[in-house]
């Protein structure tokens, strides 16, 4: 079974991933290595992977879980509404907790991924063990680490099939799961020195001071934009929309301040708050601004850009981390 499971994994995944197997195991089965197709007959790899554990059954074991409408457990103990229900198809395993521990050791950061095989149909349901062990288990039992197995449930619509090669676009998006925490960190780190170098801004008085900070603080986000658009990420994730966003924002703004002392350029700025395309500005407003106003609404602009990268990170903690997951909030973002 262990072997027909290992083909049909083979099989349903792209051809241009590498699979490597783990012999033993230890509870990771499978190493894939992601790589994008350039030519016919040549790919490149995109440093992104995946571990994955296998199991295999010829027949899932299927049910209806009934979840309820529930508080963010990152913000306490489980608390859930029992007036708001939702009924979830799952795939019912019972995994050695052994091997939860495994996962649960390693971290959020590389994700573990679950295939169920089902040999019968040729279909691999997956979901996340780190995810569902952080928001689903330990929630609902604390101490699960001291029972010898644990019945996990599968959303039966986490499936992939041969017929249909976008039920594997959310391997891809797990497998960015890396790059997508280094980014938050970098997003974080930049926003604080930003907030220092706007605090210069503001202490500054005399003209010439503030157009001096102004200039500090413009270098810094310089810097800190060709930092931030090395990452291969922002054109390659149109499944989270607000990284298309943030990166619209980012160019836009790469784009003004590539410009030479663009600090003290009136036309250039006012150009820039009516067209920057996340926050829209009453044109007359605009155009009324002398230069010490329009500097500040820029400036204030620019780490409020910051701001909204950070806010990246907070999103996919509380929100993107529960994709595919076997709760009430995974079932309202099915749709979305």
């Amino acid at each position: 079974m262990e072997d027909r499971s290992i083909r049909i994994v083979r099989d349903l995944l792209p051809d241009h991933w590498v699979i490597r197997e783990y012999r033993p195991d230890y509870g990771i089965d499978l190493l894939i290595k992601l790589f994008e197709p350039v030519s016919a007959t040549e790919s490149v790899t995109v440093g992104e992977l995946l571990l994955v554990q296998v199991k295999s059954t010829e027949v899932v074991d299927a049910g209806v879980l009934h979840v309820r409408s529930r508080r963010n457990v990152e913000l306490g103990p489980l608390r859930e509404d029992p007036s708001e229900t939702a009924e979830v198809p799952v795939a019912r395993l019972r995994l050695e907790t052994a091997e939860l521990l495994t996962v649960q050791a390693i971290g959020a950061a590389t994700p573990v991924l679950l295939f169920l095989v089902e040999l019968s149909t040729r279909r691999i349901y997956f979901v996340c063990l780190n995810d569902l062990i952080e928001k689903v288990i330990i929630p609902q039992d604390p101490e699960y680490a001291r029972k010898k197995s644990k019945v996990l449930h599968v959303p039966l619509r986490n499936r992939i099939e041969s017929a249909d090669p976008l039920t594997v676009r959310p391997l891809e998006t797990y497998a960015k799961r890396s790059k997508l925490y280094a980014a938050f960190q970098k997003f974080a780190y930049q926003g604080h020195e930003l907030e220092y170098a706007f605090a210069a801004y503001k202490e500054a008085q005399e003209d010439e001071r503030r157009d001096a900070s102004a200039a500090a603080l413009l270098d810094l986000v310089r810097h800190f934009l060709a930092v931030v658009l090395r990452y291969d990420f922002w054109e390659r994730m149109p499944e989270w929309l607000p990284i298309g966003w943030s990166y619209r924002e980012l160019v836009a703004l790469r784009e003004m301040v590539v410009q030479p002392q663009v600090e003290t350029d009136l036309a250039a700025i006012r150009s820039y708050l009516l067209t920057e395309p996340v926050m829209r500005r009453n044109e007359e407003w605009v155009r009324s601004l002398d230069l010490p106003g329009a500097q500040s609404e820029f400036i204030g602009h620019v780490t409020s850009v910051w701001g909204r990268l950070t806010n990246l990170g907070l999103m996919y903690e509380e929100v993107g981390r529960e994709w595919f997951l076997p709760t009430s909030l995974a079932d309202t973002l099915v749709d979305i």
